[in-house]
């Protein structure tokens, strides 16, 4: 039901869209020999890294780079309306960008679909906008209960102050079914005990859906394997992937057995696990960091814009920025066509291995 639900929420041109997507990947195409892709399904915009919070396991630098204004993202938007990609505004924290309203204005009339990634923290303050201006999707962050969630954000007070913007968010879109309200909470040992309470705050709120995430780590030994081979094979550092190194990886016990009992639940949010994970895949993805999938299609599919409109498939490897070229010679440039063959000829390289962009797109 809950399916049939989403579905209907999508609308017409976003049901073709997702089963387009569907069809591509479950058959293997747009994804030439030569590294062509067709049109992306997905795209991240980073409209800034700054943010005004202090997470702990965050890995963005949070400086104030070169940030592209909104008639310049609009340009970009401009130039995807043939291929109708979902666009995500991520970041740091998006709605520090102080053209925001202006940006998200300017992708709904081009009539592309729109989400938001934010941490919460100034949601209410803008939820009627966000409704009056049609987002389709607003995701928030949450990582436990009062406490447990301030001191994952390193932010004193803040699980209150994010609660109320989900509050607000639910209310100013009022009787409509958009835009989508989901909380997204990382998944540790530390926070396990808290979701069945979070699910029923969440519910009470009436949240349409809880993803829990798998945490994304790398070991020491394979950050090192990762910055040689990444040299070797890309003329690339690797040192982007430093903020995930996480040296004693701790299983969050019990997991399992919590998202089998709230989605037994009759009523309450929808609950996603990213990556879902096989019975005998949970334990391995913590115990180490060998790789459970050794095959990577969504460089064919997604893409990140970073602030500065520089474009990038992975972290710390950029393809050519969109302030410079089209962004259809940016999408299937010459850079971006190696760099998909190099994955389609080697396989992913060493810290890969838990990039939730690896269990996307099968």
């Amino acid at each position: 039901m809950r399916s049939l639900e989403r579905l209907v929420r999508l609308g017409p041109s976003g049901l073709l869209r997702e089963l387009r997507h569907r069809a591509l990947t479950r058959l293997h195409l747009g994804q030439r020999r030569d590294g062509w892709a067709a049109p992306p399904y997905s795209l991240a915009w980073w409209l800034t890294e700054r943010c005004n919070m202090a997470c702990e396991a965050c890995w963005v630098e949070h400086a104030r780079h070169d940030e592209m204004d909104a008639g310049e993202w609009l340009a970009v938007a401009d130039q995807l309306r043939h291929a109708a990609p979902r666009i995500t505004l991520t970041g740091g924290e998006p709605l520090l960008h102080p053209e925001l309203l202006t940006i998200v204005a300017g992708v709904k009339q081009r009539g592309l679909y729109l989400s938001l990634n934010s941490n919460g923290l100034l949601v209410g303050e803008i939820a009627h906008e966000l409704v009056q201006l049609g987002v389709d999707d607003v995701s928030i962050s949450v990582d436990g209960m009062h406490d447990r969630h301030d001191a994952a954000r390193g932010t004193p007070g803040c699980f209150t102050r994010v609660m109320a913007g989900i509050e607000a968010m639910v209310e100013a879109r009022g009787s409509s079914s958009l835009p989508i309200v989901r909380v997204n909470t990382v998944v540790s040992a530390a926070n396990v005990p808290d979701l069945e309470e979070l699910h029923s705050a969440l519910a009470e709120l009436g949240v349409d859906c809880h993803s829990l995430q798998h945490r994304w780590f790398v070991s020491a030994a394979t950050f090192s394997a990762h910055q040689t081979e990444s040299l070797r094979r890309l003329d690339c550092d690797g040192r982007a992937l430093r903020g995930f190194l996480w040296l004693a990886p701790t299983p969050p016990l019990g997991l399992d057995e919590t998202v089998r009992r709230l989605r037994a639940r009759r009523c309450g949010p929808r609950v996603l696990l990213s990556p879902e994970l096989a019975d005998d895949e949970s334990e391995c993805y913590y115990s180490s960091d060998q790789p459970l999938r050794t095959r990577c299609v969504s460089r064919w599919y997604r893409l990140t814009i970073l602030p500065d409109g520089m474009a990038t498939p992975c972290l710390g490897y950029c393809v050519g920025s969109v302030r410079d070229r089209p962004f259809d010679q940016v999408w299937n440039g010459p850079e971006l066509r190696d760099f998909r063959r190099e994955l389609a000829a080697r396989g992913p390289l060493p810290g890969c291995s838990r990039c939730c962009g690896l269990f996307s797109d099968h």
